[in-house]
């Protein structure tokens, strides 16, 4: 009778072991979990964004692709872009260069000496 009560307690103490041991693995993925639910928190406000604004961003980008492949097609030289080709220009009838460069021969000559030539 004497093993019998040394084999249930040594069956006892194993089993509160094997108890102890499943409670700290219960306890680590309960903390893993907790864990995990506090990332994807603070990952839904940009995911919920990001899910409002998908569509509004999609039709941008596709705008915007149209925009350059109509600009690439115009540097190509395609005719469908042919809008963004200026047909005419206009000169200013500013000052030309030689009425500049006369106005800044005859300042000079008003000092009477180059500027290279004062002290």
């Amino acid at each position: 009778m004497a093993s019998t009560v040394v084999d249930l307690k040594d069956q006892w103490a194993a089993k509160a072991k094997e108890i102890s041991d499943t409670d700290k693995v219960h306890s680590n993925k309960a903390k893993a979990e907790e864990s995990n639910n506090a990332y994807l928190l603070k990952l839904k406000d940009n995911c919920d964004w990001i899910g409002a604004q998908f569509g509004a961003r999609q039709t941008a980008r596709k705008e915007e692709i149209a925009g350059l492949d109509k600009a690439s097609g115009a540097l190509d030289g395609m005719k469908g872009a042919a809008g963004l080709v200026a047909k005419s220009s206009v000169v200013s009838a500013g000052p030309t260069l030689e009425d500049k460069l006369k106005d800044l021969d005859d300042t000079e000559h008003s000092f009477g000496m180059s500027f290279l030539q004062r002290k």
